[in-house]
């Protein structure tokens, strides 16, 4: 009886603790997240197309995206690097035994770690962008560390024999998490720095390039998986008097050896065939009153033979001298998204028409179409029927694309036409596919959202969560 009696007091106690917490934030009833102020408690959350069961989803809490002193976090590696530095001798004078205090201990390793990965976030990595300085005290701590690891790997490997076996495994353990230290401050951290430098060039944009520069990341790691293809669309999406003063702002710009920025952007619109380089663009008002437009760019690649890192280091340099975007990128725009594929459909051509990601235009479609663009994995093994059925309502697919990929996009604008929403529209195109794939898509008609779908054994979908993401 007295250690329930302890036990409920430790509860309350604990109860009592988080419940001040929670009460010190803004309270709201029935809103939805995106509605609140960061930070917000909120019962009984509005999510669109959830539908909660029992006790699950009554209560949210939109957490406030946390502040950074990237200055701050710098010097405390600082520090931990000269707390480490004073055990950093595997044998130290003790032959035979580890030094209990080596490396400053463990959670000293674990916290170099950790603040090392806060200057990845958001906030941390533009103060390191604009302040060269306190990047190139990232850099020399970087340095520092990594000429640690490899005096210290040297040591343990002379002293090997002369450790317990449990020393060699704690020692292995802490040189490891070093080593991540130093991944996440040369790879993770500068070296993208100077890749967004590169996209961006000498203009704005930074956050908008550091997503962009995930993304090719990410991509060039999975080209271990093929590489005759790979594809970027960014869609974003601009209250329309903004997207006017963008286009008004490209007949500002002098002419080059490849005519006026608005020339350019006049001829990359043109077309029905989805191709790198190509502008699409779709301004709501001329089929509704709402006063959004929409714009896309898209850079592909496709080659029969290559070595791994070429698809990504053409699109980077597509990105690059991209001048358009770079306009584009200064003017505030409401959303925007990313999708990005590599390796190739398993039917069609290796061209560069039929790189994903595949668009909805078709023959003699209407401008006023919505921009729908869409990658997949896996097959549509129904393919060659729903494209027939198609043909008959008048909708052909240009002779060039024989991809089973270009059927999704269509299919989706199918549903649209007789009147879904995008997502049932959606939801009604993927239950029409046989076979087994992964589908993404996005459209200037569900602005900022990402649409996903998985079907069959053969394919899946990876969503990962993070601190303020």
């Amino acid at each position: 009886m007295a250690r329930c009696r302890r036990r409920f007091a430790r509860f309350l106690k604990e109860l009592s603790r988080q419940t001040a917490g929670m009460l010190a934030r803004p309270v709201y009833i029935g809103r939805y997240l995106t509605r609140v102020p960061d930070g917000a408690l909120v019962f009984f959350p509005c999510r669109s197309g959830f539908l909660s069961c029992g006790l699950a989803g009554i209560v949210a809490v939109k957490w406030a995206t946390p502040n950074v002193d990237a200055a701050s976090d710098v010097a405390n590696l600082s520090g931990l690097l000269d707390r480490m530095a004073e055990n950093f001798r595997v044998m130290g004078d003790r032959d035979g035994a580890l030094d209990p205090d080596y490396l400053g201990g463990k959670n000293t390793v674990q916290e170099l770690l950790a603040t090392a990965r806060k200057l990845k976030s958001p906030g941390s990595f533009h103060t390191l962008f604009v302040d060269r300085a306190l990047f190139s005290d990232v850099t020399r701590l970087w340095e520092r560390l990594s000429g640690m690891v490899a005096a210290e790997e040297k040591q343990l490997t002379e002293h090997l024999g002369r450790l317990a076996p449990r020393d060699v495994e704690y020692v292995t353990v802490l040189i490891d998490s070093l080593k991540d230290t130093a991944w996440a401050l040369k790879t993770e951290l500068c070296d993208n720095i100077e890749n967004v430098k590169r996209l961006m060039g000498p203009l704005d944009g930074v956050s908008f390039y550091r997503e962009l520069n995930t993304v090719l990341n990410s991509i060039d790691r999975l080209e271990v998986r093929g590489r005759d293809s790979a594809g970027v669309s960014v869609m974003f999406c601009f209250p329309e008097d903004e997207f006017r003063n963008f286009e008004a702002t490209l007949a500002d710009f002098p002419t080059t050896s490849q005519g006026t920025l608005q020339d350019q952007y006049t001829r990359r619109r043109a077309g029905q065939v989805l191709l790198n380089h190509c502008i699409g663009v779709r301004c709501s008002s001329e089929t509704d009153a709402d006063g959004q437009a929409a714009v896309t760019l898209t850079y592909k690649v496709a080659a029969e033979i290559g070595s791994l890192g070429d698809n990504v280091r053409f699109l980077r340099k597509e990105i690059e001298k991209d001048e358009v975007l770079k306009v584009l990128v200064r003017h505030g725009h409401r959303f925007h998204t990313i999708s990005s594929h590599t390796r190739w459909a398993s039917v069609g051509a290796i061209n560069e028409g039929n790189c994903h990601p595949m668009d909805n235009r078709a023959k003699g479609a209407p401008t006023t179409s919505p921009i729908i663009h869409a990658c997949l994995n896996g097959d549509i093994d129904n393919y060659l029927m729903l494209r027939e059925s198609l043909a008959r309502t008048g909708v052909h697919i240009p002779e060039e694309i024989t991809t089973d990929t270009k059927i999704i996009p269509l299919q989706i604008e199918k549903y649209i036409r007789d009147g879904e929403e995008a997502p049932e529209a959606f939801r009604r195109a993927v239950n029409d596919f046989d076979g087994s794939h992964a589908i993404s898509m996005h459209t200037d008609l569900a602005p900022g959202r990402f649409f996903l779908a998985q079907r069959g054994s053969g394919q899946a979908i990876f969503i990962g969560l993070a601190e303020s993401h």
